[in-house]
């Protein structure tokens, strides 16, 4: 563990405090628990420290470096991380509330089974790591860039993805409902067997995502660039596809029980049957999968993707 050496939190180097907090760690009755009330602690240099189960409120982090720090099962409300760089570091099993991350930059840090409420990842730089099985409400991703991140499992509500950048992001059994994911870009996603109620997916250019075995029940992707999805075996019961581009996707044996596809491109879609589109909605701006123009009128064969010369 390294820190500036002038820093102090009530009146005692920070150093003495971790030495205190890993005692009461070992043996509650010695030692003392790592508790800092509204103490700033900017431009601070922090590795390999064990902040495990500390309790932090109100507490200032700005422009900081916190590399393979531990502060799982940690306590940690009202904090602000602005332009930190957090490397390795643990929030696995944490309390997270209205905690300010804007800016920050994560390398491989983890967030597994956290409740977060109400935290503000803005602009955020988030490489590897994951929160899976983490339940995350009230928070604000707009901005972020995402790369190779983790959401197995997790309970997502109220959240606001919009404008996100994901890169090889996997959302495999998670449980969304209610979040923002409007204008949205990326590739290689991963939604498969995911619940995702009610979410917003305008104009989100997501090409190729895998949604296989997904609800995506009563979500809108109103004009979103889907080209080449993988919808197999996935509910899009009741979804808006109003002017989506679905060129190329996988249609097999999915549910289009009152889908609207109007103005939808289903050009070249796959699997696509006759009672599934008998189904779903569509009209004369539906482009149907055999390359012509809609709505699909029964046993005009219309399912059966257009096949190039």
């Amino acid at each position: 563990m390294t820190s500036s050496g002038d820093t102090t939190t009530n009146g005692l180097y920070l150093a003495q405090r971790l030495r205190a907090h890993a005692e009461w760690l070992q043996n509650p009755a010695a030692g003392g628990r790592m508790v800092l009330l509204g103490a700033t602690l900017n431009n601070l240099e922090l590795r390999d420290a064990v902040l495990k189960q500390a309790f932090l409120d109100a507490v200032t982090l700005i422009e900081a470096s916190l590399s393979h720090v531990d502060l799982s099962g940690a306590e940690v409300a009202r904090a602000d991380f602005l332009n930190t760089v957090l490397r390795g570091v643990d929030f696995g099993q944490a309390r997270l509330r209205e905690v300010a991350y804007r800016s920050c930059y994560f390398m491989d840090a983890h967030f597994e089974s956290a409740g977060i409420d109400g935290a503000d990842f803005q602009g955020a730089r988030i490489d590897q790591g994951g929160f899976q099985d983490a339940a995350i409400t009230n928070a604000l991703f707009t901005g972020v860039d995402f790369k190779s991140v983790r959401f197995h499992g997790a309970k997502i509500s109220q959240c606001n993805f919009s404008e996100c950048r994901f890169t090889a992001a996997q959302f495999r059994r998670a449980r969304i409902q209610n979040c923002r994911f409007r204008s949205v870009s990326g590739s290689e996603l991963d939604f498969m067997f995911a619940r995702i109620r009610y979410a917003d997916f305008f104009r989100a250019s997501i090409r190729g995502t895998k949604f296989n075995n997904a609800d995506l029940q009563g979500t809108s992707l109103v004009s979103a660039d889907l080209a080449g999805a993988d919808f197999r075996a996935a509910s899009l019961a009741g979804c808006d596809l109003t002017d989506a581009t679905l060129c190329g996707s996988r249609m097999d044996d999915a549910n289009l029980l009152a889908t609207n596809f109007c103005g939808a491109d289903l050009s070249g879609a796959l699997g696509m049957t006759r009672e599934q589109l008998q189904h779903a909605r569509t009209d004369e701006r539906t482009i149907l999968p055999n390359g012509k123009c809609g709505p699909y009128i029964r046993f005009s064969g219309a399912e059966r993707p257009w096949k190039r010369e």
